[in-house]
């Protein structure tokens, strides 16, 4: 005879029992053997950005609501979420046109660890500096757009090159 405390939870997390019992012709019944199985979880959730592949790119400094906001968590057992993961390292340090890394890692319930490692761009957004050697003359209450200042300031360097 068996009693079978696992043959229903055989994907569920876990101990179960199965215990065995022999009986012979005589009806002499044997002792119980007992198999006990321990069901556990050794897959690390993934962590992984909301868009794919392995790199972030930004305008500004990101704070860790907003890191946290392009990470998507994944586990095989657990209902993680993006606030239980934990950044473990930014190596951010505001300067424009670099490239960064973040380290961010999650633990599920049976105590995996997953973690990732993502390159972090910061975008140069500094405006370019016009610097003008000569003096240029504009209508006093004429509103210009930025086209039409360009345009003049070509017109001096063009102006400058001819006289060269």
């Amino acid at each position: 005879t068996f009693e079978d405390n696992y043959n229903n939870n055989f994907n569920t997390l876990g101990s179960y029992t199965i215990t065995a019992t022999a009986k012979d012709k005589d009806g002499n019944i044997s002792n119980p053997a007992t198999l006990t199985i321990n069901i556990v979880d050794t897959t690390k959730p993934q962590i992984s950005l909301k868009a794919g592949g392995d790199r972030i790119v930004s305008n500004h400094i990101l704070t860790n609501e907003e890191i946290l906001a392009l990470l998507q968590v994944s586990d095989n057992y657990d209902q993680l979420s993006t606030s239980n993961i934990n950044i473990i390292n930014n190596t951010c340090t505001g300067q424009q046109g670099q490239e960064y890394i973040i380290q961010v890692q999650i633990a599920d319930s049976s105590s995996n660890i997953g973690e990732a490692t993502f390159k972090y761009y910061l975008t140069d957004t500094t405006s370019p500096i016009i610097i003008v050697e000569d003096t240029l003359y504009i209508e006093e209450g004429v509103d210009y757009t930025s086209e039409q200042l360009i345009n003049m300031l070509k017109e001096i360097d063009l102006e400058e090159e001819i006289e060269k």
